[in-house]
C-alpha cells in the first residue's frame, strides 16, 4: 500500500514515506513483550506468526540509515508471504524502539506510526485476521490528535488527523473483533453486541466530521481541462457529489478510506448473519461511490501529485463489491492497472 496522498500547499503528505531513523541495539524481546501486552491484537500476532511467517533475522543497520523493513514494506509486494514477513519485521523495529507513548513525542515519529498502522490494517484486511500492532498504539495516536483538535480548533490539520486516526481505530476494532470470532474466543451474544456497537460508531463517523472539512463551497463543480473520457468507463466523475478541491482536497482521501472500511464491516456483518441480505445492495452502491471518487480524483486537473496512488487500498477493497458484469470488470481492471503504473 503506497504511502502517498498529498495535502495542501507545502504541508506534509497525509501518508508520507517513513522518515529516517536508526535501529536500537535492544533485542527483539521487547517487541515480543509489547505483543503480549497488546491484548487481542497481540494474540493475533502470535497466532498468525505460527502459520505463514518464518522468523525474520536481525539486520545490522548503520546509524542514520532507514531500516530496510520500512523501505521494503512500503513497496507493493505481489508475494503475500513476503508482505507478511515485512509486516512482521517492521513491527519488530517499531516496537523495539518505541512505546505507544514515546512514539508520539514528535511529528516525524507520529508519521512513522501513521504509515505503519495503515500498512498493518491493509494486511489484516487482506489476510482476514487481526492486526499485529496492538490497539493501544492506535488509541494513543487518536487520543493525542483528538486533544490537539480541541486545543487548536482553528488548525484544520488537526481536524484531519483526528478523523484519520478515528477511522484507523474503528478499522482496528473490526480486525480484532472478527479475529476473536474466527478463533472462537468470544460467544455469540457478546459478538452480536460488539457488532451492533461498531455499526453505530460507523453510522456516526461521517456525521461527526467537522463542518470545516466539508465546506460545500469547496465542492468541485467543473472538470474543465480534464482529458476526454473513455466511453467504456462505467462511471463519470460528474456523478461524484463529494469531490472537494482547494485546501479541502484531503477530505476526499478521508471519505474514500472510510467508505472502504465501511464496506468491509457490512460484508462481515452480512456473512455473520447480522445484516439482512436485502441490505447487500447497499454494498454495491457504496463500492460505486469509491470508484466514482477515484474517477473524479484521476480526472480532476488540479489533483495533487500522488492522489491517484493514495486510493489504491480503497479501490482494492471496493472491487469485491462491484456489479459482476463485463463492463464493470474491464473498467475495474483498467483502473487498478492505472494505479499500479503510477507506482
Amino acid at each position: 500500500m503506497s504511502g502517498l496522498g498529498c495535502r495542501k500547499g507545502n504541508r506534509d503528505c497525509v501518508y508520507p514515506e517513513p522518515s529516517t531513523t536508526s535501529k536500537s541495539s535492544r533485542s527483539s524481546a521487547k517487541a515480543k513483550d509489547s505483543s503480549q501486552e497488546s491484548g487481542e491484537s497481540g494474540d493475533d500476532a502470535e497466532h498468525d506468526e505460527k502459520g505463514a511467517l518464518e522468523s525474520i533475522p536481525d539486520e545490522e543497520d548503520s546509524p542514520g540509515q532507514e531500516p530496510p523493513e520500512y523501505q521494503r514494506a512500503s513497496e507493493y509486494l505481489g508475494d503475500w508471504v513476503n508482505l507478511l514477513g515485512h509486516q512482521r519485521a517492521a513491527y519488530e523495529v517499531l516496537t523495539s524502539l518505541y512505546t505507544p507513548q514515546t512514539i508520539m513525542q514528535n511529528e516525524t515519529l507520529r508519521k512513522i506510526l501513521q504509515w505503519y498502522i495503515r500498512f498493518d490494517l491493509y494486511a489484516s484486511v487482506i489476510a482476514g485476521c487481526g492486526t499485529i500492532l496492538g490497539r493501544e498504539w492506535v488509541a494513543a495516536a487518536y487520543e493525542y490528535y483528538a486533544q490537539q483538535a480541541v486545543e487548536k480548533p482553528n488548525d484544520i490539520e488537526y481536524k484531519y488527523e483526528e478523523r484519520i486516526f478515528r477511522s484507523r481505530l474503528l478499522a482496528t476494532d473490526i480486525a480484532i473483533l472478527f479475529s476473536r470470532r474466527a478463533r472462537a474466543t468470544i460467544d455469540n451474544d457478546s459478538f452480536a453486541i460488539e457488532c451492533d456497537n461498531l455499526r453505530r460508531q460507523f453510522d456516526m463517523y461521517e456525521v461527526q466530521i467537522d463542518p470545516a472539512l466539508r465546506d460545500p463551497s469547496k465542492l468541485v463543480t467543473s472538470f474543465s481541462g480534464s482529458p476526454l473520457r473513455d466511453p467504456c468507463d462505467a462511471v463519470s466523475p460528474a456523478s461524484s457529489e463529494t469531490l472537494y478541491g482547494d485546501n479541502l482536497f484531503s477530505t476526499n482521501f478521508l471519505l474514500v478510506d472510510f467508505w472502504a472500511m465501511d464496506l468491509m464491516l457490512r460484508h462481515h456483518l452480512l456473512t455473520a448473519g447480522l445484516m439482512e441480505p436485502a441490505e447487500a445492495a447497499g454494498l454495491t452502491a457504496k463500492a460505486l461511490k469509491v470508484y466514482n471518487m477515484f474517477e473524479a480524483i484521476e480526472r480532476y486537473p488540479h489533483s495533487p501529485p500522488g492522489a491517484v496512488v493514495a486510493t489504491q487500498a480503497s479501490l482494492n477493497v471496493a472491487s469485491f463489491f462491484l456489479p459482476r458484469d463485463d463492463k464493470y470488470n474491464m473498467w475495474m481492471r483498467r483502473s487498478l492497472a492505472k494505479v499500479e503504473s503510477l507506482g
